[in-house]
Protein backbone atom coordinates (compact mmCIF):
# COMPACT_ATOMS: atom_id res chain seq x y z
CA UNK A 1 0.00 0.00 0.00
CA UNK A 2 2.54 2.44 0.64
CA UNK A 3 4.76 2.13 -2.69
CA UNK A 4 1.00 2.66 -4.49
CA UNK A 5 0.85 5.88 -2.00
CA UNK A 6 4.18 6.88 -3.33
CA UNK A 7 3.65 6.04 -6.99
CA UNK A 8 0.49 8.38 -7.08
CA UNK A 9 2.42 11.36 -5.40
CA UNK A 10 4.81 11.33 -7.74
CA UNK A 11 5.01 13.39 -10.91
CA UNK A 12 4.24 11.59 -12.88
CA UNK A 13 2.78 9.00 -11.57
CA UNK A 14 4.30 6.07 -11.38
CA UNK A 15 1.28 3.90 -10.79
CA UNK A 16 1.62 0.27 -12.44
CA UNK A 17 -0.86 -2.18 -13.80
CA UNK A 18 0.26 -4.47 -10.73
CA UNK A 19 -0.13 -2.06 -8.40
CA UNK A 20 -4.21 -1.36 -9.89
CA UNK A 21 -4.53 -5.12 -9.75
CA UNK A 22 -3.43 -5.67 -6.05
CA UNK A 23 -5.57 -2.61 -5.06
CA UNK A 24 -8.78 -4.53 -7.09
CA UNK A 25 -8.12 -7.09 -5.54
CA UNK A 26 -10.35 -5.99 -2.78
CA UNK A 27 -13.75 -6.80 -1.85
CA UNK A 28 -14.52 -3.07 -2.95
CA UNK A 29 -14.41 -1.78 -6.38
CA UNK A 30 -14.81 1.87 -5.17
CA UNK A 31 -12.12 1.85 -2.69
CA UNK A 32 -9.33 2.05 -5.07
CA UNK A 33 -10.91 5.13 -6.30
CA UNK A 34 -11.53 7.06 -2.92
CA UNK A 35 -7.74 5.71 -2.13
CA UNK A 36 -6.15 7.53 -5.45
CA UNK A 37 -8.46 10.46 -4.63
CA UNK A 38 -7.78 10.67 -1.14
CA UNK A 39 -3.98 10.79 -1.81
CA UNK A 40 -4.23 13.20 -4.89
CA UNK A 41 -6.03 15.51 -2.06
CA UNK A 42 -3.35 15.22 0.16
CA UNK A 43 -0.73 15.63 -2.75
CA UNK A 44 -2.37 19.07 -3.23
CA UNK A 45 -2.59 19.75 -0.27
CA UNK A 46 1.29 19.18 0.28
CA UNK A 47 2.35 21.29 -2.89
CA UNK A 48 0.29 23.68 -1.67
CA UNK A 49 2.02 24.36 1.83
CA UNK A 50 5.20 24.12 -0.09
CA UNK A 51 4.66 26.56 -2.12
CA UNK A 52 2.09 29.07 -0.15
CA UNK A 53 4.58 28.66 3.24
CA UNK A 54 2.16 28.93 5.68
CA UNK A 55 2.84 30.25 8.81
CA UNK A 56 2.07 28.75 12.12
CA UNK A 57 -1.46 30.36 14.06
CA UNK A 58 -0.38 30.23 17.79
CA UNK A 59 -1.84 27.06 18.09
CA UNK A 60 0.67 25.13 19.61
CA UNK A 61 0.12 27.32 22.88
CA UNK A 62 -2.95 25.88 23.56
CA UNK A 63 -2.54 22.25 22.02
CA UNK A 64 0.18 20.21 23.17
CA UNK A 65 1.09 17.66 20.03
CA UNK A 66 3.70 14.86 21.23
CA UNK A 67 6.80 14.07 19.23
CA UNK A 68 6.85 11.01 17.25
Amino acid sequence: MTACAEAVTATPSEVTDAMVARLRADPSEAEPAELTATLALENLRDRDDAALRPTGQGFEDRCEVPAP
